[in-house]
């Protein structure tokens, strides 16, 4: 198994393109069968020579990609600027399954089935790869769709961005370049996939039971009026966390109910989008389960940092080998606006995982990553997927 990477950047997009694959062509030792392609902005002249181009040089290779406000690889990440970015994959005894859905064509529910019919992939696929656009994709349904149809198994990718409406995203997808539905490409056979979704935020106060739960609606925790246990955390924390949480105060929720200890990883974390004081109750960005633990959260650079240093300090320390290549999808609202400079995600993955780690991703409109084994789309996210052979 072989990944090699390239980020071009270029006033003319003919010029890049045909940079990136001279770059990729110079490094494989072997024909790739699978190219991912990330390309900023989505209106650069000449996209939809992009799949004819690759595909031209390597005939039997999958293309598979979307367009982003921003892209990254080789551990540089490119806002604002045109670029392109690629990652070629030699997979030996991997079978790659490409497809495209228009939205005409999409489940209307969450059906396993339907959706495995839909995507007409592999019943047992080390991942799913994701790209969607926002305008024409529902995000809750079309996740639980196809966490329903590979459960336990990673769906990760990210929605299309940098687009200002409708039919302004590109999806690709060999020789073909779509506006609307999704992109994606399944995997399967001699290849292991780790993930890594760093959601930038760390827990304050205890976990408590949500109990009088409708849906959205959080009335009580730990039989106590919700609001006036989030105002009693609020004057138990430091200055410093006292005001994070006065910008933005989250709620993470545990998925999985057999867990009993709680750490990164463990959480679904999830706006709090209003609160009502004569009901005592606080209104969640998802649906809650009745006793379903949950914690509240804050968020910061800070906070950023180190848990994505903590997460892939886990996945180093749990092989022997480095992955083969890696992809990463980060939220438009980190890169260089969060950190206060450039480069941080894609510098610290190789930090902990190789210097030299093929990689390439893109700066999304949402994040899709799994967590307790479901895939959901996050915010202010960073999800990695990192190959290696099963074996």
């Amino acid at each position: 198994m072989q990944w090699v990477s390239t980020l071009q950047t270029a006033d003319d997009f003919s010029d890049a393109l045909a940079d990136g694959i001279a770059a990729l062509a110079a490094r494989l030792v072997d024909a790739p069968d699978l190219i991912l392609a990330f390309v900023a902005p989505a209106d650069r002249a000449g996209l939809p020579a992009l799949g004819r181009a690759l595909r031209g040089h390597w005939p039997q290779a999958r293309v598979v990609g979307c367009s982003g406000g921003g892209v990254l690889a080789d551990g540089r990440e490119i806002e604002g600027q045109a670029a392109v970015a690629l990652i070629g994959a030699v997979l030996p005894g991997v079978d790659v399954h490409a497809f495209h859905i228009p939205p005409e064509a999409l489940p209307d529910h969450a059906d396993g089935a339907a959706w495995r019919d839909a995507v007409a992939a592999p019943t047992d696929p080390a991942a799913v790869l994701v790209f969607a656009d926002p305008f024409t994709v529902p995000a809750e349904p079309t996740l639980g769709g196809l966490g329903a149809a590979w459960a336990g198994r990673p769906v990760l990718g990210g929605m299309a961005s940098g687009g200002e409406g409708p039919g302004s995203h590109r999806l690709f997808l060999d020789d073909g370049v779509h506006r609307e539905g999704l992109v994606g490409v399944a995997l399967s056979g001699d290849l292991r996939v780790d993930t890594v979704v760093a959601q930038g935020c760390k827990p304050i106060g205890q976990p408590m039971f949500a109990n009088a739960t409708d849906r959205h609606i959080l009335r009580q925790l730990d039989g106590k009026p919700a609001t006036d246990v989030a105002q009693a955390v609020f004057e138990g924390l430091s200055a410093d966390d006292r005001e994070l949480a006065r910008k933005a105060l989250f709620l993470g929720l545990v998925m999985d109910p057999a867990r009993e200890r709680y750490g990164p990883g463990d959480f679904l974390v999830r706006n709090l989008v209003g609160a009502d004081p004569d009901l005592g109750a606080l209104v969640v960005g998802a649906s809650l389960r009745p006793n379903q633990v949950v914690q509240f959260h804050v968020r910061d650079a800070h906070t950023s940092r180190h848990e994505l240093d903590a997460l892939l300090a886990a996945q180093a320390d749990a092989h022997e080998e480095p992955p083969a290549g890696a992809l990463l999808f980060s939220c438009m609202g980190r890169g260089e606006g969060l950190y206060g400079e450039p480069d941080h995600d894609s510098t610290a993955l190789r930090a902990h995982l190789g210097e030299h780690l093929p990689v390439a991703g893109f700066f999304c409109n949402g994040e899709i990553g799994p967590v307790a084994g479901r895939p959901y789309l996050h915010g202010y996210t960073s999800v990695v997927a990192l190959f290696r052979p099963r074996g």
